[in-house]
């Protein structure tokens, strides 16, 4: 470009750079592909922008214009060597861009190339990786599965098999209590029998199941024959023992007394002893003769039972039951009204071998209808008292209602 032509910008160069035109317009023996190259690189554009944008020197003959008449004409020429060594070594470091720029770019897609390739191998190795594993796991798990029907299967032979070994043997037992059902219900009949200790509901329970038991033999039921001889056992230990149906008892009468076994001994195995032993002490008594000490012993236990005494006789000693209330019929030292609230009329006798025992019969005034001290009776002293009246005794000992 000359010393006169305008400044392009930077838009227009590379608008001309990039026809075959615009380059000759601008002085630029470039090719389309040097040119191509300058533009794909904004600081090669940037700096042939500025190398064509600056004022270039003419590199034709510049003649200056003639001097004076009286000065010589002088010729200047330009520094043709410099013009071209820069205009040559633009071209070559154009061209060595390209060069690079020719040689990065396979050296990339070569990288690249490279690249996909290990990626694509990779890939196809994790692939292959992959499907060989989903090939085991499935293979593995066939094979767990096939494993586990195969022990399922052996499970359900085995359960079959034990299945028919016990209805084999429930047959067998069943035949059997039905043979033996009989000799069974001989021995509730005998259990019943020989408990009458026991409480109305065991006796009941275990008639029930007796009667059961001898309706599946008449119908040779022998399911329901083996059940209920099963059950029988059971229902005859129900029964209890004698001990047990004493200590049910204690236990019980205790309880109508307001009282529990705790109370009546802290040890444990002293609750029913102690019940046991106050029987144990006094039924001999009461079945003396009824002059001796021991029966008149009784009589006094048996008027001062306390609640603990009370339960023991409904315990241990039943037979002592009517024993207390006649016991509590006998007079001792004292005075009574008959008849109403008081004793009942009638004859009083005292035991044998009675000494200094005053009696006396009298009205409710106090005026004495009869008595008398007795320094000796061998036989006993003997007394017929009538409602309405008084009676004292003194030191006769104890008096019984004979009549």
């Amino acid at each position: 470009m000359g010393m006169g032509t305008a400044v392009l910008d930077r838009n227009e160069f590379r608008k001309k750079l990039s026809t075959e035109q615009g380059r000759s317009d601008l002085g630029l023996d470039l090719t389309d592909g040097q040119a191509a190259a300058i533009l794909a690189d904004d600081a090669l554009i940037d700096s042939w922008h500025r190398k064509v944008s600056a004022p270039q020197p003419d590199m034709r003959l510049l003649v200056r214009p003639a001097p004076s008449s009286s000065s010589t004409t002088k010729s200047v020429e330009p520094d043709d060597h410099l013009s071209d060594l820069l205009a040559k070594l633009g071209v070559l470091w154009i061209g060595l861009k390209l060069r690079v720029r020719k040689v990065s770019q396979r050296r990339w897609m070569a990288v690249l190339a490279g690249v996909v390739l290990v990626a694509t191998v990779s890939v196809a190795g994790v692939v292959i990786a992959d499907n060989n594993r989903a090939q085991r796991d499935l293979a593995l798990a066939n094979a767990e599965t096939a494993r586990e029907a195969k022990a399922a299967k052996a499970d359900d032979e085995r359960a079959a098999e034990a299945e028919k070994e016990r209805a084999a043997e429930k047959r067998e037992r069943e035949a059997l209590a039905l043979q033996e059902a009989p000799a069974k219900i001989a021995d509730a009949e005998r259990a019943i029998a020989s408990s009458p200790w026991a409480s109305p509901e065991a006796l009941a329970s275990l008639t029930t199941l007796k009667d059961k038991l001898a309706s599946a033999v008449e119908l040779k039921d022998a399911s329901n024959a083996w059940l209920f001889t099963t059950q029988l056992p059971q229902a005859i230990d129900g029964l209890g023992t004698l001990e047990q149906s004493q200590d049910r008892k204690y236990t019980e009468a205790l309880k109508a007394e307001g009282r529990t076994l705790e109370s009546a001994a802290p040890d444990q195995e002293l609750r029913f002893s102690a019940g046991r032993e106050w029987c144990a002490t006094n039924a001999p008594g009461w079945a003396s003769d009824i002059n001796s000490d021991e029966r008149v012993s009784t009589v006094f236990a048996l008027r001062l039972a306390d609640p603990y005494a009370k339960a023991a006789i409904a315990g241990y000693c039943p037979e002592l039951g009517a024993a207390k209330a006649e016991a509590d019929a006998y007079l001792e030292d004292g005075d009574y009204r008959v008849g109403g609230d008081g004793i009942a009329p009638g004859t009083y006798v005292t035991t044998k071998n009675r000494k200094d025992c005053y009696w006396e019969r009298h009205t409710l005034n106090g005026d004495i209808l009869a008595n008398d001290f007795i320094t000796a009776a061998p036989d006993g002293v003997s007394v017929t008292v009538r409602s309405g009246e008084g009676f004292s005794v003194s030191g006769c000992g104890l008096w019984r209602k004979a009549g």
